[in-house]
């Protein structure tokens, strides 16, 4: 992990010196940096709202599927999952990550839990259906 921690901050340092700091990939990988190899998950979760606002502000994050599984994972954490309107906050994530890649297993599963909760017991398991299907 020690290695990959400092070959993945190379790299972004390497992106971030070379004139595309305020790329938002660049501003994920970095965002993600924190979260996972500093362990500075309120500085991620900063930099995740100000990338979510740039991205319904009209810009496009080519690894937007990965961007909203990590928002949504840090969100969910402050969220409630058994209150309708925290799980609507949730389901809106995922359905935005799931516009990028149909296929990510973690929002499709997230996607269906939260449907389950919320009783949608036939929707969910379509997705769980898809899930099953595709891996």
């Amino acid at each position: 992990m020690t290695y990959i921690k400092g070959y993945f901050a190379k790299v972004v340092k390497y992106l971030e010196d070379n004139g595309a700091a305020d790329l938002l990939p660049v501003k994920f990988y970095r965002a993600y940096t924190k979260e996972i190899y500093e362990d500075n998950k309120a500085g991620a979760y900063e930099d995740y709202k100000a990338i979510e606002k740039r991205i319904d502000d009209g810009e496009y994050i080519s690894v937007g599927d990965i961007f909203y599984y990590r928002y949504l994972c840090i969100r969910g954490e402050e969220l409630d999952g058994n209150k309708k309107e925290d799980r609507e906050i949730m389901l809106d994530l995922a359905n935005k990550g799931l516009k990028y890649n149909d296929e990510h297993y973690g929002l499709l599963d997230y996607k269906a839990w939260l449907l389950r909760k919320d009783g949608k017991n036939s929707e969910a398991l379509d997705v769980y259906a898809k899930i099953q299907e595709i891996y």
